[in-house]
This record gives structure tokens, sequence and C-alpha cells, in this order.
């Protein structure tokens, strides 16, 4: 505790003779989550990434590459109970993975051993170097063991030219939830008859089906089994809406949204 307060304070007193000498440090609004874990929802089997990253579109100006060194901040990554050995990193960015583990949930603690990180930037004003302060407080991620995930889509109206389409959805995954979760129902919640169209699975199968009002894929018979890998819902009303209009001129209006109710299990 007393060598984190040292370090933190050196860092300060260090910073503060940098300034002294010609800085401007461009907070910006606060940011907070530099830190990462992906899954968060982790599934057997499943390999979870850890990682911190400061300079997410920035980079060390060339020519400052003794700069950034000396401001890089060290970064601890322990957990909660312990799934990997407690691991330091010194630089703005840092990773690495652990095999999700047999827990209902763990957490994460990222540590950096000072409250603000500062990145030096190519930019000059009136004589001063500007340098990007960033917050680096210690944070905590919790990953949990992901269970049964139920989810309604929505699926936008909007016309494309002259066409009436519902926008496709995208099946929940990375980072929040795990790669390994597959499709295992999906229902029309809508009260009008829908055509489906499932697709971008790794085997590029596509398929489609009509679904009544509050009818279901898991009660269809003949559903192929490559479905469950399935990434994109598209849906569509068996009878376009009267009250849609769309043409390339306009005015238009377009189709009303429809819903989908689906549900993913790990493998």
């Amino acid at each position: 505790m007393l060598r984190h307060t040292w370090i933190r304070g050196g860092i300060i007193a260090a910073c503060s003779v940098w300034i002294a000498t010609g800085c401007i440090i461009d907070r910006g609004p606060l940011r907070r989550g530099f830190g990462e874990l992906a899954p968060r929802a982790y599934c057997p089997g499943d390999t979870i990434a850890v990682s911190y990253d400061f300079l997410e579109d920035l980079r060390c100006p060339a020519g400052l590459e003794d700069t950034c060194t000396s401001f890089s901040p060290n970064v601890a990554i322990t957990s909660e109970p312990m799934v990997f050995p407690a691991r330091s990193f010194s630089g703005y960015t840092g990773s690495f993975t652990v095999a999700a583990p047999d827990l209902d949930r763990f957490s994460v603690l990222f540590n950096p051993d000072r409250d603000e990180v500062l990145i030096p930037t190519a930019d000059i004003r009136d004589g001063n170097r500007v340098f990007v302060g960033r917050d680096s407080r210690d944070l905590t991620y919790v990953a949990t063991r992901q269970g049964p995930l139920d989810n309604v889509l929505t699926h936008g109206g909007m016309c494309a030219g002259s066409e009436a389409v519902n926008t496709p959805q995208t099946l929940p995954g990375l980072p929040q939830f795990s790669p390994n979760l597959v499709l295992t129902d999906l229902c029309n919640v809508n009260a009008v008859p829908v055509i489906v169209t499932l697709s971008g699975g790794s085997d590029g199968t596509t398929y489609t089906q009509t679904l009544a009002p509050n009818q279901c894929l898991g009660e269809m018979p003949g559903v192929p089994t490559s479905t469950r890998n399935a990434r994109v819902v598209d849906v569509r009303p068996m009878t376009p809406d009267p009250g849609t209009r769309c043409t390339a001129t306009g005015p238009n209006m377009p189709p009303p949204p429809l819903r989908t109710r689906i549900r993913m299990q790990c493998r």
C-alpha cells in the first residue's frame, strides 16, 4: 500500500516537473472502462481475453518513444477468487487469455499505479507539448457463467429507395456474450405472419421459414440443426402493411417495426 502510494506520488511529481517546462493536458470528457473481458458471460470451454487499452485511437508519435515509455503506466491485474496468477504490465496496452473457470462468477481487478494516464501527442499548442489525460483509477469487472439467454430483437422499418424493409439484427455475441452461444429457438411476437431468414453462420447456409403470430421455430418440423449457428435474423411481413409508402422521391411512410424473440444457450 505504501509503495503504491509512493509510486503514484512520484508520477505526479514527475509530471509537475514536465508541466513546469511546458506541457498542456487535454483531459476532455472523463472516460472510464479502459479494461475489458471478452466474453463477460462465458460458456464452458471458452477462452476469456483480459485486456486494457488507454490509447484507443491514439498512438505514440514518431520521435517521442522515450517520452511515451516514461509516461506509460504500470498495471497490475488480479482475480478474485484466483482464476489466474497476478499479472503485471508496463505500457499503455496489455492483454492475455485465460480458460473459463468452473465457477458461477469471478472478478478481475485492473490496478494502475496512477489515477491519471498521460499520453503525449504530436500537437504543439503555444509552444507547449499537448498530452491527453485519461482517468485510470482502479476498475473491477465481473464475469459470470452464461445461462439461457432470452432477448427480443426489434427490426425497425425503413425505406430503401422504393423498397420497404425491416432491418436485420445480429444475434448477441462478443464482447459481452460467449461466441459459443447457439440459437435454440426464435418466435414471432408480432400480430401478423412474418417470413424469417437466418444466416451468418460459419457454414454459409441460410434458412427461411414462415411463422404465424406467436409461433416458434422450436415447434416447427424439419428445421435444420444448422440454424443453431446463425448470427443474423432477417424478418419481413408476409403481407405488406397497407399504410406503408416507399418511393424514390418521397414523401415516404416506412413500414412498422417487427419483433422476434430469441433464446440462445451454450453449445
